[in-house]
């Protein structure tokens, strides 16, 4: 039993020697933190689009500190669009790889550009959310990213809205505020271009003999 015991401690031993010899081999991803100074304006009119700020930046912006919510401060009680925009270099020995731009989360609905290209949009206040820039990166680049926080009988929250949870006054009303912002952190992802998404490795013992499963 002892050599048995010996045998399967070895063989599981020497598994996951060959697992990190591979791992070895491969390169993490780099990281380029987005967090930090953003320019900040609100859009009552839902202008910006039209006006190029996805383009350039506008005047009258204010700066504020990502994560950000605008509804603390002098935006406290405004609910629409509002638009964040900031300037961030990358190292030529990054351009050409994968890269990704992420989201924590932006609350709630989203539509983002890169150096005056949409990349897309995303709804949702709580969930992660990333968009491959890889063809769009530059040494030097200009994000701009419209919020909007605005509830309607279509979105979450939007239930008050359908009949219920309305005063006298015919005013909505909720038990909670929907705070509007990059509410979370922004970050550049760059990696090779084979890129894991995600690895699971099993090992299971019997008998002596050690079985290793690797799903990629």
């Amino acid at each position: 039993m002892t050599s048995r015991r010996t045998s399967s401690v070895s063989r599981v031993v020497a598994a996951g020697g060959l697992l990190l010899a591979v791992a070895s081999f491969v390169r993490a991803e780099t990281r380029v933190e987005l967090d930090g100074n953003w320019a900040f304006r609100t859009d009552p009119s839902q202008q910006g689009e039209r006006l190029g700020w996805a383009n350039q930046l506008p005047e009258e912006t204010e700066m504020v500190d990502v994560p950000h919510t605008w509804n603390v401060g002098k935006h406290e009680d405004y609910e629409g669009a509002a638009w964040y925009f900031r300037s961030f270099s990358v190292k030529e020995a990054l351009l050409g790889k994968h890269a990704e731009i992420h989201f924590g989360a932006t609350f709630s609905r989203a539509r983002v550009w890169l150096n005056g290209v949409k990349l897309g949009a995303h709804e949702g206040g709580y969930t992660e959310y990333y968009f491959d820039v890889t063809a769009r990166l530059k040494p030097v680049n200009y994000v701009a990213v419209e919020v909007n926080n605005q509830p309607g009988p279509a979105t979450l929250p939007g239930y008050a809205m359908r009949g219920r949870g309305t005063d006298d006054t015919g005013s909505i009303w909720y038990d909670w505020w929907h705070y509007g912002g990059i509410v979370r952190d922004v970050w550049l992802t760059v990696s090779e271009s084979s890129l894991i998404r995600r690895q699971q490795v099993r090992v299971k013992v019997e008998r002596g003999v050690a079985d290793v499963q690797d799903r990629v």
